[in-house]
């Protein structure tokens, strides 16, 4: 007969709990400064306590960016619009796979713990719709070069002070909108200015050639009847709205 389990004692509960916690704001955190350093819209990001409970439609979440991004593709990141542009819709796309990718690479980097698969799920379901309904492919071995790329990112100090900023922030008050990340983003960088000086437009300039392209990652044009597929939505199957070019 196996025997019982021992229960957890309050404080080590606590300190699972709080561990656990700190791993979410900092998923979460990565996500949302990648978005602010790629430059590509999200709402807010949130992190789900006792304080702030997830609302009924996110049960199973302990945290959440909340993006549109299939709605908010810009039309020449649009293979069935007519302003299409290949070359900087595969940047485009790039950047926004590295987003999905950042959380679970920036969790198990910077906790110091290896993230467990299935904190990125949510994440991986996002990879495979931008795969197969606006790329017009499957996964393959180009998303194993975007995490190398994405860990690269995400080891430059300027990247690391922003996540530490974001994180501290979040952990506080649990919701942060895009314009607090921004400033935050933003005064992390000029912290960082200050104690190296080097410019904050080059370093944009680092982070955005290190994402895309620099792989030699080649995109045929998507087929006509595959590019047609990219018009339903991610959830509710609408059409993506069409941006201004």
């Amino acid at each position: 007969m196996a025997p019982e389990p021992f229960p957890l004692t309050d404080d080590e509960l606590d300190r699972l709990i709080a561990e656990e916690l700190r791993a979410t704001v900092i998923h979460e955190s990565t996500h949302a400064a990648l978005h602010v350093f790629f430059g590509i819209p999200f709402d807010r990001v949130e992190v789900f306590t006792d304080e702030h409970p997830e609302p009924p439609d996110l049960k199973g979440y302990a945290g959440i960016v909340r993006s549109n991004w299939m709605r908010d593709l810009p039309c020449w990141a649009m293979p069935w619009h007519e302003g299409f542009r290949l070359e900087r819709a595969v940047k485009y796309w790039d950047q926004l796979t590295c987003i999905f990718l950042a959380g679970e690479l920036g969790e198990s980097a910077y906790t110091g713990h290896r993230a467990p698969k299935s904190v990125g799920k949510h994440d991986q379901r996002d990879i495979r719709l931008l795969c197969r309904r606006v790329m017009g492919c499957s996964m393959s071995d180009w998303i194993e070069q975007l995490r190398s790329l994405t860990l690269e990112i995400l080891h430059l100090p300027v990247v690391r002070a922003a996540v530490a900023a974001i994180a501290e922030r979040l952990l506080a008050q649990a919701v942060l909108t895009r314009g607090e990340v921004q400033v935050l983003v933003k005064r992390a960088c000029t912290a960082r200015r200050a104690l190296r000086p080097k410019p904050l437009a080059k370093t944009m300039r680092r982070i955005h050639r290190l994402s895309p392209r620099l792989a030699g990652i080649q995109f045929p044009r998507p087929a006509p009847q595959l590019a047609g597929r990219g018009r339903r939505g991610p959830v509710s199957g609408a059409q993506p709205r069409l941006r201004a070019c």
